[in-house]
């Protein structure tokens, strides 16, 4: 006969009430199709189950921050088990959805521990619009002026990529 695990009754609870508010709020998103919002909340109830499967994690990550709820994923990340919750591409999913809340003090440790995201390929621009984001959003915030091409175009000339996070494609 097929068992649940060890998972007590208390945390089957909390997570079935973090599932249910992510169905439940789906439609608060202004951007996101119905399909969309439903595959992301299936995301959601199949990482319940399966909390250790890191590419189901990574997906459920990437849809609900697509479809308007990074805060949802954020909720998320302590029921997933450490060794996929310190994943580079779960942390680096984890930054952008704090970017998006407006949470720098989440994004900012990603540049100081120096993520390593192995799934990373040369030309994806992740790393580097976090970088360019985080800084865009600070200075922002710090000088009171707005999120513009003017202050973007300011943190590129003022704030380059370091090399580490830096997978962008090079002109030859």
């Amino acid at each position: 006969m097929a068992c649940i695990s060890s998972t007590s009754y208390a945390e089957i609870s909390r997570r079935f009430d973090l599932l249910n508010g992510i169905s439940c709020h789906s439609h608060i998103t202004n951007s996101s199709s119905p399909s969309s919002l439903a595959t992301a909340s299936r995301f959601a109830a199949a990482l319940w189950l399966r909390p250790d499967l890191l590419p189901l994690a990574v997906e459920c990550g990437r849809a609900l921050i697509e479809t308007g709820r990074p805060q949802a994923w954020l909720d998320l990340l302590p029921s997933l088990p450490q060794a996929c919750r310190g994943a580079g591409r779960v942390r680096l999913l984890e930054g952008q959805a704090a970017l998006v809340i407006g949470d720098l003090a989440r994004v900012e440790p990603l540049f100081t521990e120096r993520i390593e995201v192995n799934d990373l390929r040369e030309g994806e621009l992740s790393l580097s619009e976090l970088w360019f984001g985080y800084h865009e959003r600070k200075i922002s915030a710090a000088k009171g002026v707005p999120l513009d091409e003017t202050l973007q175009a300011r943190v590129r000339r003022e704030f380059p990529v370091p090399e580490h996070l830096d997978f962008r494609v090079k002109g030859s």
